[in-house]
Order: C-alpha cells, then sequence, then structure tokens
C-alpha cells in the first residue's frame, strides 16, 4: 500500500511509528505493507521549532470488502489560504489512468498522470481533480484554496 503525506514550510518531517526515513515534501508517498492494523502519526516541525502532526488508522484484515478502486494516489496543494491572484500549486500523482481531468483549469490543457499545475486564486476555489481508469472507473478527489 502507498502512504502519502504533504507538508509546507517544514525543516523536518518524521513519522511515528517509523515506517522509512523520510523528509519535507509538498506529496510524497511511500510504500509500506503492514502486518496488522495500525495507527502512525506524522509529525513536521517548523523553522520555529513548532511541530504540527496529524494521526491516521490503517486497518488490516484478512477478507475485506472489495473497495472501490483508487486511482488517485495523492493530490495536495501548495497553500490552502493564499492572498487574492496570488499563484497556488496543485500537485497530484494517479495510477493506471487513462486520463485525468482538473477543474477549475483556466489553462484547459491535458493532464498526464502526475505533476504539478499553477494557477492563479482570485477568490475561494475548490479544485476537482477526476482520474478515469483505464478499465472506466473514475475516482474524484476535491481540495478549497481560500483567499486571505
Amino acid at each position: 500500500m502507498l502512504l502519502c503525506y504533504g507538508v509546507e514550510n517544514a525543516k523536518s518531517v518524521r513519522l511515528e511509528p517509523p515506517v522509512e526515513q523520510i523528509a519535507p515534501s509538498l506529496t510524497r508517498c511511500i510504500q509500506h505493507a503492514p502486518k496488522a492494523t495500525a495507527e502512525y502519526k506524522l509529525i513536521a516541525t517548523g523553522a520555529d521549532g513548532t511541530e504540527v502532526s496529524k494521526s491516521f488508522k490503517v486497518d488490516v484484515a484478512g477478507a475485506a470488502p472489495a473497495a472501490k478502486k483508487t486511482l488517485i494516489v495523492s493530490f495536495a496543494a501548495s497553500a490552502r489560504s493564499v492572498p487574492a491572484g496570488q499563484q497556488v500549486t496543485l500537485c497530484y500523482q494517479t495510477t493506471n489512468t487513462r486520463s485525468v481531468t482538473l477543474k477549475p483549469n483556466p489553462a484547459g490543457r491535458p493532464l498526464g498522470p502526475k505533476g504539478c499545475v499553477s494557477q492563479p486564486v482570485n477568490k475561494s476555489t475548490e479544485f476537482t481533480l477526476t482520474a478515469q481508469g483505464t478499465d472506466g472507473t473514475q475516482d474524484h478527489e476535491s481540495l478549497t484554496v481560500g483567499v486571505q
């Protein structure tokens, strides 16, 4: 399975319990195969020494029901709030996709299976990434960038 994370303005980042050595990144995924259900904590440390953390649980079951096929591996913004007119960078990664679209996408250009797109934000905007799988399935993720 992939464990994905994204941080900004962090001088260091760590995962507890440790899975592997990780570093600050806007979007990064690491391969991990837990043997049992576990709770993890991602801890980011800022330049001033302030720590921010987020916990999440990974359930491991022997015969879990079939889950929705996930095509979007990660989708993150360089900031969740920016001054009006400032650029925000949206980075994403998908797998087993035939097409990837972003709305709104004023440039109107087609997107590859992974990459980053920069756009100015003039008002609070919800961005939606849609991935269509090679088998016709779809996956959607949204995030909102506010204006300060």
